[in-house]
């Protein structure tokens, strides 16, 4: 996770896991005594009591969720010509082995809002990409 971490964060020059992970902040935790570091099952305790102090809860003090793209709503707002143009029933027979009929039945589910779509989407996607590029004197059946 470190490593998306960096790289996104990075991208926008923004400074994120890089303090915590410092030799000297590493040596002081390990001196603390383990039940002041974990109160029940509030892990990073020290870390939320300074926070509490200066941002919004709510900010913090919720379920992990991971680092994702939010491509759910992008396909059905400024991505939606894109996805529509690209996998038409034209576009749909440049990939071998798919039934172009069902993937659109799959993406109007999607822009309708009936069912969450966007990861077949996505992986058609990049597939009919990968496919442009590098198909090129494939024999494709």
């Amino acid at each position: 996770m470190n490593t998306k971490v960096d790289r996104a964060s990075m991208a926008y020059s923004l400074e994120t896991r890089a303090p915590l992970l410092d030799y000297r902040v590493v040596e002081f935790s390990r001196a603390i005594p383990t039940d002041f570091k974990f109160n029940k099952n509030n892990q990073k305790r020290i870390l939320k009591d300074i926070l509490f102090n200066h941002v919004p809860r709510e900010f913090f003090d919720r379920p992990k969720s991971g680092f994702t793209m939010p491509f759910k709503d992008w396909f059905r707002s400024e991505l939606k010509e894109y996805v529509l143009s690209e996998l038409n029933e034209e576009g749909l027979k440049t990939i071998p082995g798919i039934n172009a009929q069902e993937v659109i039945e799959i993406i109007q589910q999607h822009m309708d809002g009936t069912a969450n779509k966007y990861p077949t989407i996505w992986a058609l996607l990049v597939l009919k990409q990968w496919l442009a590029k590098n198909s090129a004197g494939m024999e494709i059946k």
